[in-house]
């Protein structure tokens, strides 16, 4: 009986077997109930019976697929790595993917956790904690163990950024274990953590992933998804009335009102399968099916055919059920004996005898609602006080702060939900989920719009994940005079600037954010990080060094940190700039380890950017790529596209061309202007070299294009290197004027430069005799 409701028909008919061999043994006969079971395995509809509370598990779960034979046929054909069954709820999606895939591992994505991070992923796991499905893990038992207390190991402490990453890893090689498909039930409602995850996952090219999907909630953000994941869509619509007549047929057998019977149900379900089934099961419940259909009394006055039902058979529950089903309604999942009783201050007895009529009423099961639809057909009956007084109640529960916090917002306990906030939006950033914590510093600032502090973090986080935050820096500085705001948006309007090659404003900016710092305590180096890049970029090596210097002393005080790794990782930088090399690689090999025993992977990548610039200039560029490597397969940082730059020049420098085209050609995509600049400059040495003469002449072309957006005065060198060695004239004459009598710290940069005015016979320093 649990194989067959659990989609195992295969399974439920060899221990049905096993069963009546058993009784021949013992000389028994079969049950009535045995009966009808074996009806059912071998597809037979059932005898209408009398007793009308009784009700047969044919209705539970009809005994074949109706009306998808179409749809079968696609998905067995489907050579796509993501497949997404979509429709309306209740269609049908869960039976048909399960029957078609029974093989598959099942995800459940509940409604009321889309907040909560990698939920239905940490849900299978905690399932499956078994030692031999954990040893694959090695290291990212860890990281999984911030997640999963379960596990009894002590958690990592990474560095914010890569924290995602390392966590990523974990999950996929717990996933990747086993050769079968991941299903993700109800993908409408997984968090954006998950989402991330399935593209991860797919990625990796090492499974399939199936989803059902409601058709009518696809977000924006999943319909991205999607199409970035190139998913293949099967669309399951509701049934005609020639198959619900079949399905009607199959459940119930042939009746005297049968044409009747199934055009009723089709209009009443609009061939919807979970409404026919649930209006078949109230009609059975009533004794309805051995009567006349057209003598049936059933109240349409709802928003919803489903919800009829739904409402009717909760009536008959008693009082106290009722109750307690409310309080369950809002409470959505966890339906737990001491949750509820903590929630309507009732004893655990009471709570446990509503439980059990809710289970013999199929209306809850394991801790859920056995179908989301019952659940918001009893939440939408509930009268806005009621509802708003279970919500306060279980904003007070031991719940997960996400649920918590909508809890408090549904209860208009505004201020609570505030300080709730603003904790996820911290612990988040924290641990490296940067749109988790956007979401939550998002929605704070959406119920004190006042509150500029947490719009400078808004706008801080904005920046760090690639999104407009120019307008919430300026209006920070705009509203408040407050140091910490305004030097967070300062920095924010310097990084800007500086990305986009305004080495002036930047100055100016990041100027001002390091003078108000020194009125507030700080346990990071955002500020000192960017202010390195525009220093450097300006050649004030020596104030570089002084601040560098200053924020080593601050943060030495703190534990080690991969805040100190960049610190000392920037020093080290500028004693290369300035010709202290004996100074500098220590200093690198230095701010390497201290990131690597920090587990901060964007201080290792920032770092290892450092770092190879130094092996290069000591040949050992061999060392430097492998470290590059390393790093980049940390994952997607803000310096990144810094790391692909050097990783290309270490290998072009070796002679290793075609291998350096691909991180120059993916900074010319996908890079910043300054990074864009260098990656067409140098793609048009390597085309030259590579006899690629069309490809040099469009990268001279952009490389001149992007020089002219930029004020960073080594990219303006590069590009003017290609010009020099590529261009035309008229080339020429555009490019010079922006780079006349400037030097490169880049000793071969340099020596390239001249190189290439001599062969021009440009004398490019006469200006400036002194040089």
């Amino acid at each position: 009986r649990a194989a067959y409701l659990a989609g195992q028909r295969e399974a439920a008919l060899s221990a049905f077997n096993r069963f009546l061999l058993l009784l021949q043994e013992l000389g028994s006969r079969p049950s009535p109930d045995t009966l009808e079971l074996q009806r059912l395995l071998v597809a037979q509809p059932l005898e209408l019976i009398s007793d009308p509370k009784r009700i047969p598990l044919v209705m539970l779960r009809p005994p074949q697929l109706i009306g998808r034979d179409n749809q079968v046929k696609l998905l067995r054909q489907s050579q796509a790595s993501m497949v997404a069954i979509l429709g309306e709820a209740g269609i049908g999606k869960s039976r048909f993917i399960q029957e078609t895939l029974p093989e598959a591992r099942l995800l459940r994505c509940p409604e009321g956790l889309e907040g909560i991070s990698y939920a239905p992923l940490l849900a299978y796991i905690r399932q499956h904690l078994e030692p031999e499905n954990l040893s694959v893990l090695g290291v990212y038992r860890e990281d999984l163990a911030r997640f999963l207390p379960e596990l009894g190991l002590s958690p990592v402490n990474p560095d914010p950024i890569s924290a995602k990453n390392r966590l990523l890893e974990g999950l996929a090689r717990f996933f990747e274990q086993q050769p079968s498909p991941l299903l993700f039930d109800d993908l409408q409602w997984a968090d954006h953590a998950t989402l991330e995850f399935i593209g991860f996952f797919l990625a990796r090219g090492t499974h399939n992933v199936f989803a059902t999907i409601r058709q009518s909630e696809i977000s924006s953000l999943l319909e991205t998804h999607l199409r970035a994941w190139r998913a293949e869509r099967i669309v399951l619509t509701p049934l005609t009335l020639e198959e619900v007549a079949t399905l009607v047929l199959s459940v119930v057998g042939q009746t005297p009102n049968q044409l009747m019977l199934s055009r009723f149900l089709f209009e009443r379900s609009g061939g919807h399968v979970f409404f026919l089934l649930e209006i078949l099961r109230a009609l059975f419940e009533q004794g309805a099916l051995q009567h006349d259909i057209t003598a049936l009394q059933i109240n349409q006055n709802v928003p919803t055919r489903v919800a009829e039902m739904i409402v009717s058979r909760v009536v008959r529950l008693p009082e106290t059920t009722q109750h307690i089903l409310g309080a369950a309604s809002v409470l959505a999942e966890n339906l737990q004996l001491e949750l509820l009783s903590a929630m309507t201050s009732l004893p655990h007895s009471e709570v446990l005898l509503a439980l059990e009529d809710l289970e013999e009423a199929n209306m809850v099961q394991a801790g859920r609602f056995v179908h989301d639809l019952l659940r918001q057909s009893v939440y939408g009956n509930l009268s806005t006080t009621r509802r708003e007084y279970w919500h306060s109640q279980a904003s007070q529960l031991d719940l997960p702060r996400l649920q918590r916090i909508e809890h408090c917002l549904a209860a208009k306990q505004h201020q609570t939900a505030f300080g709730l906030l603003l904790e996820e939006g911290a612990d988040n950033k924290k641990i490296g989920l940067l749109h988790q914590a956007h979401a939550a510093y998002q929605k704070a600032f959406e119920l004190e719009p006042e509150r500029m502090d947490v719009l400078a973090s808004l706008a801080l986080l904005e920046n760090q994940l690639g999104l407009p935050s120019q307008n919430h820096a300026e209006l920070v500085l705009q509203k408040t005079q407050e140091a910490r705001p305004r030097a967070i948006a300062l920095n924010v309007l310097a990084s800007l600037a500086y990305s986009q090659g305004d080495l002036t404003s930047a100055a100016i900016n990041i100027e001002e954010a390091l003078r108000l710092a020194g009125s507030f305590a700080r346990d990071n180096a955002d500020l000192e990080e960017t202010a390195f890049d525009i220093f450097e970029a300006q050649m004030r090596y020596e104030e570089c060094i002084t601040m560098l210097e200053q924020a080593r002393i601050r943060l030495s005080t703190y534990p080690e940190s991969g805040a100190l790794a960049v610190i000392i990782s920037s020093l080290a930088a500028v004693y290369d700039d300035t010709e202290r090399a004996e100074q500098a690689l220590p200093l690198h090999f230095e701010a390497l380890a201290i990131a690597k025993r920090s587990q901060a992977r964007y201080a290792q990548i920032n770092a290892s950017i450092q770092i190879m610039w130094a092996l290069r200039n000591a040949n050992r560029s061999a060392e430097a790529i492998e470290i590059a490597k390393e790093a980049l397969a940390y994952g997607e940082f803000g310096n990144s596209e810094y790391l692909r730059n050097g990783l290309a020049a270490s290998l072009m420098f070796l002679g290793r061309y075609q291998e350096a085209l691909v991180p120059y050609e993916h900074n010319a995509k996908y890079g910043q202007v300054t990074t864009q600049t260098l990656a067409w400059g140098r793609l048009a040495n390597l085309y030259h070299l590579l006899g690629r003469t069309a490809d040099c002449q469009h990268a001279t072309a952009m490389a001149l294009e992007y020089a002219l957006q930029t004020q960073v005065p080594f990219a303006k060198l590069r590009a003017c290197i290609a010009v020099l060695n590529y261009g035309s004239e008229q080339q020429l004459e555009q490019i010079l004027p922006l780079v006349r009598g400037q030097r490169s710290p880049d000793t071969a940069a340099q020596a390239e430069l001249e190189e290439a005015l001599r062969y021009r016979g440009i004398k490019f320093y006469e200006e400036t005799p002194s040089s």
